[in-house]
């Protein structure tokens, strides 16, 4: 994280972007029902692009990247 050289209190948007060009691939974000108690998300590198799951019923800062 810290090779990213983001701010602080960057968003989840700016995340994705730097992670992005990072990996050379394009990042996208989706929302699903993940199984309750279990993990706010889930990141799935694929050869052509990178899939995030983003918990639907997940709330506050964990929601803010499911906005991308």
């Amino acid at each position: 994280m810290r090779s990213l050289h983001l701010e602080p209190y960057a968003s989840a948007y700016e995340l994705c972007d730097q992670m992005s060009s990072v990996r050379n691939r394009p990042i996208r974000v989706v929302e699903a029902r993940l199984p309750v108690p279990g993990p706010m998300g889930v990141w799935i590198s694929r050869d052509r692009d990178d899939v995030v799951v983003v918990q639907e019923l997940a709330t506050g800062s964990h929601r803010e990247i499911g906005r991308a």
